[in-house]
């Protein structure tokens, strides 16, 4: 039967040719998953060790971790400096 000029019925020959581009396009497309979840999991690594790259005063969240010899920030100690005497008072 001839539909639309091509053969409805394939041949076995035909058959057997168009199962093996399936099976080959299948394992193609699976070496290509598989290389992305490579490329995947390479990236994650690389995005993992940034913060070591960055050296050891920082944190995974980016903040500076205290070391030897490191100066704070704030010396005076607590959220804020110490106001001057009198500024601190409150009027009446």
């Amino acid at each position: 039967m001839n539909v639309g000029g091509t053969d409805m019925y394939l041949t076995s020959e035909a058959r057997r040719a168009a199962g093996r581009e399936t099976t080959e396009r299948l394992q193609y497309k699976d070496i290509l998953f598989r290389e992305m979840q490579h490329r995947v999991a390479n990236s994650l690594q690389i995005i993992a060790n940034i913060p070591h790259a960055q050296g050891p005063d920082h944190a995974v969240g980016g903040e500076p971790i205290a070391s030897p010899g490191r100066v704070p920030s704030n010396p005076v100690g607590g959220d804020r400096a110490a106001a001057p005497p009198g500024l601190g008072d409150t009027v009446n």
